[in-house]
């Protein structure tokens, strides 16, 4: 190594002027800060993109919910619709099952059963209004 050339720091200030060497170093101070800058952005980016998903899931989760409760309130109501129509022909049929005249007429009709002197003719084409669910 010649004598003119002084060793004085990393190879980058070797044969610089005062002012270059200056130059050098704010560039690389300014280099730093953007550096900083961007990684701190990226950390800001990062953190409201998670909290966008969070508030997305949580959205799609409550639709997710409330479409079921929907669900179960339709099925509810078809229920009860269903439960209102047949207590009201078990009503219809008890009324009918108090009447001793109706009664009399199911009991022939649905068992064969007949007055003294009365004869039963079985016509399969005839439709009798007696017909009941469980026949």
């Amino acid at each position: 190594m010649p004598d003119n050339e002084k060793n004085n720091g990393p190879r980058i200030f070797n044969g610089k002027t005062e002012a270059d060497k200056i130059a050098i170093l704010e560039q690389k101070k300014n280099r730093h800060i953007k550096e900083v800058h961007r990684v701190r952005r990226n950390w800001i980016f990062l953190g409201f993109g998670v909290l966008f998903a969070f508030l997305v899931f949580q959205i799609v989760s409550v639709k997710v919910h409330t479409a079921q409760i929907t669900s179960d309130v339709r099925a509810s109501e078809v229920q009860h619709k269903k439960a209102t129509t047949e207590n009201k022909s078990l009503k219809e049929k008890v009324v009918k099952l108090n009447d001793d005249t109706y009664v009399g007429k199911l009991i022939r009709y649905k068992y064969y059963y007949s007055k003294p002197g009365e004869t039963i003719y079985n016509l399969p084409t005839q439709e009798f209004e007696f017909k009941t669910k469980d026949d």
